[in-house]
């Protein structure tokens, strides 16, 4: 399949006549010039090879005319003057370094056996290929030892004697090169030199005053809390809590799926460790001191992660029944998503019966995502109070001030204040007070933190993908802030006039699912069936496959009995193709004359009714086409805070499935919280719908 795939994409390239023909018109212009340069060269006299060298470096696809050039001028070579033309080789400055490195070493692999000699012209080069591509073997700060060993398999000399004269090199006063490669070449060194002669150099380099200045860079002094404690337990879980504090939700999605790994090993002293860092605000040793740590992150998807394992290993958690309890019972400044996912844990080993609390402590628990507040079903924001308008006159400006983005503070902020009924400008002081309380020397949304963002901002309002150490502060703010509101003032309709418009605020920033499962719990590996290669060549170009017994084997439609039918699927081939099939019902003795009517259609245009969100629209659907009954629900909806899962994948939970009354028609039940598998009353599965990444 791979040999296909790749035969298809060369194809593309090289397919169509006009491109192959120019090609070919450019190499046989390139060969008769290579030819009359060579013609025109003397390989043994050094200024009529550079004149050579520079005519071949003006030519286009010269990697992969090189090795045509230089067998023509080795060609013209004789045996007594070998080492002439080595020499000429070994002396050419601006050429290369890897190509001709390469000639030398043809020279060596077709020349050995027949001119043992020559052994001692490679050797008596080594110093003149050292000084002349000094900046070829360290370039960008880095020592290429590779280079230095094939020169030094080459030439026969010792590496150590050829880092020796690389040092010469850089040793002169108007030369500059990082201590990392001085370092390098001391570690090549070192080798050759007399015992204990490498420990005793380093101590002298950290007695030296470079030593002490090191002391002033960024990171402060070298101090023993910055190194690990010597035990395994603490070192995995201080790597996974600074990866759960990164900027990156995918890294931390992957940190979190970690933990859950750990559990599933049986490795809880691992977790343990996590939560003793739950109240930490560092990474310690495992992050540079001098960026900040997103501490929050790292709570929130702990906590995010311990939710989850409690539905699996409900026993196992309660040891951490202290550390939840006093993020769920928090009252002072709650982080509502913070408290949300503790009392998920909590709830989850009480219901699995391995945790008994107090009445008044469950029902605490089981009711801190509600307002304590009667609901006040009437709007008490004035028409002053939104986004757009200011802060008026005669109210104080508050002593600290966090400026906030602008999408954030227009979707985010606004929307919680008005489910309270509160003026977003009093609300956004609520935030910067409580951002200063987290940070008092951040003053704006913007700052980095230290961080410089690969990602570049491409649409309106902050990302959820990566956030700069602003963004983090100011999104974690509007959690505590709706916390302070949710236990002083009550839901008011000034947002929503639904029953509970501060559950669907609140819903927007947790779990796609409310049962505590993610995404990724729902993704499967790619069906077999999917790798298909549909692409295939014609005379000038590739077109889509229109083999009948490949199309009918998309459908399921073979000779085998064992096969299931697809009847509704969309997805890519491995040749990128786009995929879809659906299917209705129709009456038996109309089923040949509708299908062919649809191959008759407008490819683009074809389309077959399914219920697209939920089966309510029957009526609209039987108006359209009269002729077909439609029997599959395609689900939509969309993914929120596990949405930047690697592992998972939003349509997870949007698997297709049939309408109720043909699946109770056909006696079919799911079990599974994803829809995977429906099976009949006798426990035989009758319907899959598969989902891959």
């Amino acid at each position: 399949m791979r040999d296909t795939l790749n035969d298809n994409m060369n194809s593309q390239n090289f397919s169509k006549l006009s491109v192959r023909h120019r090609i070919d018109k450019i190499v046989r212009e390139n060969r008769k010039v290579i030819d009359r340069i060579t013609a025109g060269t003397n390989p043994l006299d050094s200024g009529s090879l550079v004149q050579a060298i520079n005519a071949f470096n003006d030519l286009q696809n010269k990697y992969e005319l090189k090795s045509i050039f230089f067998d023509l001028l080795r060609a013209k070579v004789p045996f007594s003057d070998r080492s002439k033309y080595i020499r000429n080789i070994c002396k050419l400055e601006h050429f290369f370094f890897y190509w001709k490195f390469a000639e030398l070493t043809e020279c060596k692999r077709i020349w050995g056996e027949s001119s043992a000699s020559l052994d001692k012209v490679y050797k008596s080069e080594a110093n003149n290929l050292i000084q002349l591509h000094a900046h070829d073997l360290v370039d960008r700060g880095r020592l290429s030892g590779s280079s230095i060993k094939e020169i030094s398999d080459f030439t026969g000399i010792q590496m150590a004697e050829l880092i020796l004269e690389l040092i010469k090199v850089f040793a002169r006063p108007d030369m500059s090169v990082s201590g990392a490669v001085w370092l390098a070449f001391a570690a090549f060194i070192c080798q050759q030199a007399d015992h204990a002669q490498g420990q005793y150099a380093l101590e002298k380099l950290l007695d030296s005053s470079a030593a002490k200045l090191a002391n002033n860079v960024t990171d402060g002094l070298l101090v023993d809390g910055l190194y690990p404690k010597n035990q395994v337990p603490e070192i995995v879980a201080g790597l996974v809590w600074r990866v759960l504090g990164s900027p990156n939700a995918s890294d931390r999605w992957r940190a979190a799926h970690s933990v859950r790994g750990f559990a599933k090993f049986g490795r809880w002293e691992i977790i343990g460790s996590l939560i003793c860092k739950l109240n930490n605000r560092d990474a310690g040793p495992f992050q540079a001191p001098e960026l900040a740590f997103y501490y929050l992150h790292a709570r929130l998807w702990l906590l995010i992660t311990i939710a989850r394992m409690a539905v699996d290993y409900p026993e196992e958690v309660t040891r951490f029944k202290d550390e939840l309890l006093s993020v769920a019972t928090e009252d002072k400044e709650p982080h509502v998503l913070m408290r949300h996912f503790a009392a998920r844990a909590l709830l989850s080993c009480i219901d699995a019966g391995k945790i008994s609390l107090s009445e008044q402590t469950e029902k605490c628990i089981r009711t801190n995502d509600f307002s304590p507040h009667p609901r006040l079903r009437k709007k008490i924001r004035k028409g002053d109070d939104g986004f757009f308008n200011g802060r008026s006159d005669f109210k104080s400006k508050p002593e600290f001030e966090f400026h906030l983005d602008y999408d954030f503070h227009k979707h985010d902020v606004d929307s919680l204040s008005r489910i309270f009924g509160q003026s977003c400008k009093n609300v956004s002081d609520v935030l910067s007070e409580v951002v200063y309380g987290l940070d008092p020397a951040a003053t704006s949304m913007y700052e980095s933190g230290g961080r410089e963002s690969r990602h570049r901002r491409t649409s309106y309002g902050i990302s959820t993908r990566y956030q700069t150490y602003g963004q983090q502060l100011g999104w974690h703010a509007l959690f505590f802030t709706a916390g302070r509101l949710l236990a002083t003032v009550p839901v008011t309709n000034d947002l929503f006039y639904q029953e509970d418009p501060w559950g669907e605020w609140l819903a927007r920033y947790l779990l796609t699912r409310d049962d505590g499962l993610w995404l990724s719990d729902g993704t499967d590996k790619t069906p077999l069936d999917t790798t298909e290669i549909l692409l295939e060549k014609r005379k000038n170009d590739l077109a889509i496959t229109g083999d009948p017994e490949k199309l009918m084997r998309l459908a399921g439609l073979t000779n085998c009995l064992e096969k299931k039918l697809l009847v509704e699927g969309e997805w890519f081939s491995t040749d990128n193709i786009r995929i879809h099939i659906s299917s209705a019902l129709v009456p038996p003795d109309k089923s040949l004359q509708l299908a062919q009517k649809l191959t008759r259609e407008e490819p683009f245009f074809v389309w077959i009714p399914v219920f697209h969100g939920n089966e309510n629209d029957m009526e609209e659907l039987k108006t359209i086409k009269k002729e077909y009954t439609p029997w599959i629900v395609c689900p939509s909806g969309e993914s929120r805070l596990d949405k930047h899962d690697p592992f998972g994948v939003s349509s997870a939970n949007l698997r297709p499935y049939l309408i109720a009354d043909y699946a109770a028609f056909c006696s079919l039940n799911c079990d599974d919280p994803f829809g995977r598998e429906w099976k009949d009353k006798h426990g035989n599965p009758m319907l899959s719908a598969q989902l891959g990444p």
